[in-house]
């Protein structure tokens, strides 16, 4: 939530006075600001006061400052360059800083979602950060880009990237058909509702002859997180024979001829457990295994389901339906309760996004 203070913007962090504030609305705050971002990076108070002065009339450098009342807490900035040899990866963020007595309450992400959303605004949507952390930047949706070298250093440090705005969705797709294999002769060993195996006589790129490669053809199986009204996850337990165990498991299925996979999650769910309505998120699409199987698993994101009926099972299936909080289910994860690979990878990027 936005206001105005003076002829800035405030961003109201939380209930607990914490603000926002970027320099180039807050020009009184420039002396203080500099002598600040100096005290923390041991960097000349002129160079910080250069810049943030240089920031009232341009888009790149921009500062920003995180206060509680008039006590600057945390800071960041946006540079063309944070003084390394990849001059061509540019704007950066820089001078990342949290007092220490407030750290710990996402005040550093906060900020850099920030300066995230105001650069886009100003056209500006793919940013680049010089850090020797692993494991902070990646709760904020900064990603591994590279590494460079600090000026003077001869070790290299990690370069992260962060796309938003316009460019957010714009990541290279990495998945093609490069060195793809060329399919010489197939045979069917079998062909059952739910086995359909083949083998392969396949040549490689590089001529190279394949005379056995066996393939396992499967229709697309849809799993779904289904959050309640309640804020309740909905886990369900069943025997699975190929481990001899029963688990814990999210409702899934397979794609019926003439369904989407959109379409057969709600079936699917109304089906297991009962429950449907809520608010649909096509959430990722994986293969349980690229070398060897020829389907994939759609996996959605529904919040907000009721329960209006009673299960309705197949002749085989013998599924006990449970509610379940968030937490619990994490703590799943963590101690490896649940073993299905297409199941725990997008309850893991549920968790992700919602910790961040």
């Amino acid at each position: 939530m936005f206001c105005d203070y003076g002829k800035g913007k405030i961003f109201y962090m939380s209930a607990n006075d914490l603000i926002i504030v970027k320099l180039a609305d807050r020009k009184d705050l420039k002396d203080v600001a500099a002598e600040w971002f100096s005290s923390k990076w041991r960097v000349p108070k002129e160079a910080y006061l250069d810049s943030i002065e240089e920031s009232f009339s341009s888009v790149v450098p921009s500062w920003y400052l995180c206060l509680d009342r008039d006590k600057i807490v945390a800071g960041v900035g946006v540079i063309e360059n944070d003084f390394h040899n990849r001059k061509d990866l540019t704007p950066n963020v820089c001078a990342v800083y949290t007092e220490e007595n407030y750290r710990r309450r996402g005040i550093a992400g906060r900020l850099l979602n920030h300066l995230c959303e105001d650069m886009a605004s100003q056209g500006i949507d793919t940013l680049y950060l010089l850090t020797d952390h692993i494991g902070f930047y990646e709760r904020y949706g900064w990603k591994f880009f590279c590494m460079a070298n600090s000026d003077g250093e001869d070790k290299p440090s990690r370069m992260y990237v962060h796309y938003f705005g316009k460019n957010r969705s714009k990541m290279k797709n990495t998945i093609n058909e490069d060195k793809k294999w060329k399919v010489l002769s197939s045979e069917y060993l079998i062909k059952r509702p739910w086995l359909t195996a083949r083998k392969d006589v396949v040549q490689l790129p590089d001529g190279r002859i394949n005379p056995e490669f066996y393939i396992l053809e499967y229709p697309d199986w849809v799993n779904i997180i289904a959050i309640t009204t309640e804020g309740q996850m909905i886990l369900e337990r069943q025997y699975r024979h190929g481990l001899g165990k029963t688990c814990y498991e999210i409702p899934c299925g397979i794609i019926e001829e003439g369904e989407t996979p959109l379409e057969a999650a709600k079936r699917e769910l109304l089906e297991e457990t009962g429950y449907a309505g809520g608010q649909w998120l096509d959430w990722m699409t994986l293969s349980a295994n690229t070398s060897t199987t020829t389907n994939l698993t759609h996996c959605f994101l529904v919040k907000g389901v009721e329960k209006v009926a009673e299960q309705h099972l197949d002749a085989n299936e013998d599924i006990d339906v449970f509610l379940h909080t968030p937490e619990f289910v994490r703590d799943l994860l963590v101690d490896n309760q649940i073993l299905q690979a297409p199941m725990a990878a997008p309850l893991w990027k549920y968790f992700y996004k919602k910790e961040r």
